[in-house]
């Protein structure tokens, strides 16, 4: 049994994602292969940030508080 999952990506590189079910191999392990490609493409997440417009002080004003919390964290682990 041949199965493969695609997905079109409207990127600049256009790739296409695929993922090809083994023989014997459940069709859950193949999505979850598929989802974790999704997930390094990071296709949803994109899509989720598309959802509702954000104007651009907001996301600087987010960038800048994610990078806080990142340096407050990294100075917590030296400690």
């Amino acid at each position: 049994m041949v199965l493969a999952l695609s997905l079109q990506l409207v990127q600049k590189n256009k790739t296409m994602i695929e993922v090809h079910l083994k023989e014997n191999e459940p069709i859950e392990r193949a999505l979850k292969r598929f989802r974790k490609k999704l997930d390094r493409v990071r296709v949803l997440r994109e899509f989720r940030e598309r959802r509702y417009y954000t104007k651009p002080t907001q996301k600087r004003r987010d960038e800048k508080l994610k990078a806080i919390y990142k340096q407050q964290l990294r100075t917590r682990a030296y400690q």
